[in-house]
C-alpha cells in the first residue's frame, strides 16, 4: 500500500509567481504502511494512525526556506496499491473539499494575504492534482497559486488546472515513474510524459541512486536550484 500526504503551511511567499503574497502550501508524498490511514490534518509533521515518521528529509524544509514559510500541516491521503493515478485524483478532490469545510469553519484559517500551493510526490502527484482541481473551482480560487509534481507516477494519466501555476520535476531514468517497471506494487506502469496543464517541466537525463533519480530527496539540489533562480 502506498501512503499520499498532503502537507500545508500557512507562510509568507516569496515566489516570482506571487510575490510579496502569503502563502497555504501542500506537500503530498507516499510511504509504505501495513495499516489504513487516518485523515486528520497534522501539524508540522506528517502521521499515519497518530504515529509520526520523516518522509520528505530535507525536501520540505527546504521548500519552506525557499517561500520563507514554516508553519506546517500535514494530512494522510494514502491509497491502495491497487489503485490507478485517476483514483488517487478522486482521492486528493475528497480531501480538498475537507480542507474547504475547515477553512469555512475556521479550523484552518488563511490571513488576507495567504495563498495556497500544493507539491506531490510520485503517486502523491494525482492526489495533489485532483486536490488543486476542487480548490481552483471553489470560492478559494483567488487563493490558489502553485501545484508543484516531483517525480510523478502516471502522469500521463491526470491533469493539473490551467488556471494555476504548476512546475513538474522528473527523471528519464526513474524506474519507477519514466520507464513502466511496475515494481514495488505499485499497478499500471508509468510512462515518462509531461502532466496535462503544467506551465513548466524540467527533466534530468539520467541519475545515479535513489532508484534512477526517483528518489524525493534525489531533487534536493534542483529545488536549490530552482530558488536560487529568483
Amino acid at each position: 500500500m502506498i501512503n499520499d500526504w498532503l502537507k500545508s503551511d500557512n507562510r509568507k511567499s516569496i515566489t516570482k509567481y506571487d510575490q510579496g503574497l502569503g502563502g497555504y502550501y501542500s506537500f503530498i508524498n507516499p510511504s509504505y504502511s501495513l495499516y489504513p490511514p487516518s485523515r486528520e490534518f497534522t501539524k508540522n509533521f506528517p502521521q499515519n494512525n497518530g504515529q509520526s515518521f520523516d518522509y520528505w528529509g530535507d525536501i520540505d524544509d527546504l521548500i519552506m526556506s525557499g517561500l520563507n514559510d514554516y508553519n506546517s500541516m500535514y494530512v494522510n491521503a494514502t491509497s491502495w496499491n491497487i489503485l490507478q493515478a485517476e483514483d488517487r485524483y478522486s482521492g486528493g478532490r475528497t480531501a480538498a473539499y475537507e480542507l474547504i469545510r475547515k477553512l469555512n469553519n475556521g479550523s484552518i484559517s488563511l490571513a488576507d494575504d495567504e495563498t495556497i500551493k500544493v507539491v506531490g510526490h510520485s503517486q502523491g502527484a494525482a492526489f495533489a492534482a485532483g486536490t488543486l482541481s476542487v480548490l481552483a473551482g471553489s470560492g478559494y480560487a483567488s487563493r490558489v497559486a502553485l501545484g508543484m509534481y516531483l517525480a510523478p507516477h502516471q502522469p500521463g494519466s491526470f491533469s493539473h488546472p490551467s488556471s494555476v501555476y504548476g512546475v513538474q520535476w522528473s527523471t528519464e531514468s526513474d524506474w519507477v515513474a519514466s520507464r513502466d517497471w511496475r515494481l514495488l506494487g505499485l499497478n499500471g506502469g508509468s510512462h515518462l510524459a509531461m502532466i496535462n496543464g503544467v506551465s513548466t517541466m524540467y527533466t534530468r537525463k539520467n541519475y545515479k541512486g535513489g532508484r534512477g533519480g526517483h528518489s524525493v530527496d534525489t531533487y534536493l539540489d534542483d529545488l536549490a536550484n530552482y530558488f536560487r533562480s529568483f
